[in-house]
């Protein structure tokens, strides 16, 4: 009897541990993670992987009480990694995100010490998230910060963010609801909708009004809300931001990082501006250069921890 009792209490012990582990409790929370499966990943991309050191993880987790997909990358046998949190741009229809596109977008951050994770707010498989191009979305992207200590490939004291184009946009609307992250890096990023409206009308029919949902209530509202040009003064100012831009690109025009620029300047928000001459929207031309540029700016601030710019006037 004594020895049912024990595995019992055993059983028990072990259950609370995991609910520890993974921050089971009320509201948002882990609920699950696996290894990406041979499906998930193709050969050349499981012998990468292999080659390289990489683990790669599936993961839900519970946001608004809507479950959500998520994906970790991180060096294999490694805790507390400093981490870079993607946002990923495109929407649900056009440039959908899912397991395969992982080792390709996430593996050169990987390979140079980060645990990079990304919760997937464009995927509506499951029929719980809904992509609304900037609108619950962008909390799903809040409540997986608030649940990072979860992870033990993780430093939450190290967290920066990326994103690009669209995935741009939801960092700006990130990082301006949380305190927890240290740097930011975007590439090709939406800082005004109106003025991607009026250069491409096609992302005012087939995006705005189709995805979000309270452009039907209010086009102005909805389109402010997600222009970063609009509450630049919101930005937190021990946040420093690279801002990457081809001067080339029409999906979405440097306009865009130039104007919001002028609003950061005028906060004394640090950032820097490089605008790549002739580069495309992917600043394909310049890939190892932005690259370099990314990975050396979280460098600066989460793993050597520099120093803040002076953003005060100064000098002689």
């Amino acid at each position: 009897m004594k020895q049912v009792v024990l595995i019992i209490s055993f059983a028990i012990f072990l259950s609370f541990l995991t609910n520890l582990t993974y921050g089971q409790a009320n509201g948002n929370q882990l609920l699950d993670r696996w290894e990406f499966s041979e499906s998930e990943l193709n050969s050349a991309q499981s012998d990468y992987a292999k080659g390289k050191g990489i683990k790669f993880y599936h993961f839900t987790f519970l946001s608004n009480n809507k479950k959500v997909n998520g994906y970790l990358a991180a060096p294999e046998n490694t805790t507390n990694n400093p981490t870079i949190l993607w946002n990923d741009g495109g929407s649900t229809k056009y440039f959908p995100f899912n397991a395969e596109h992982v080792p390709r977008k996430f593996g050169k951050l990987v390979e140079s010490g980060y645990a990079v994770i990304a919760c997937n707010y464009k995927d509506e498989s499951n029929g719980e998230v809904k992509d609304e191009f900037g609108g619950e979305d962008v909390e799903h992207v809040v409540n997986l910060i608030d649940i990072l200590h979860s992870f033990p490939e993780i430093d939450t004291s190290a967290v920066g963010m990326f994103g690009w184009s669209r995935g741009g946009m939801m960092s700006y609307m990130t990082l301006v609801r949380t305190n927890k992250v240290k740097a930011m890096v975007v590439g090709g990023a939406i800082s005004d909708l109106f003025l991607n409206g009026q250069n491409r009308p096609d992302m005012e029919i087939y995006v705005f009004a189709d995805l979000m949902p309270d452009y039907k209530i209010s086009r102005t509202a909805a389109l402010n809300r997600r222009s970063a040009v609009k509450w630049a003064d919101q930005f937190p100012k021990d946040v420093p931001i690279l801002i990457l831009h081809g001067t080339s690109d029409w999906r979405v025009r440097a306009e865009h990082s130039l104007l919001l620029a002028q609003e950061l300047s005028k906060y004394r928000v640090p950032y820097r501006l490089i605008l790549y001459e002739g580069g495309d929207h992917g600043i394909s031309e310049y890939r190892e250069e932005q690259q370099t540029e990314t990975l050396e700016w979280f460098n600066r601030f989460l793993i050597r921890k520099e120093k803040l710019p002076n953003m005060e006037f100064h000098g002689r």
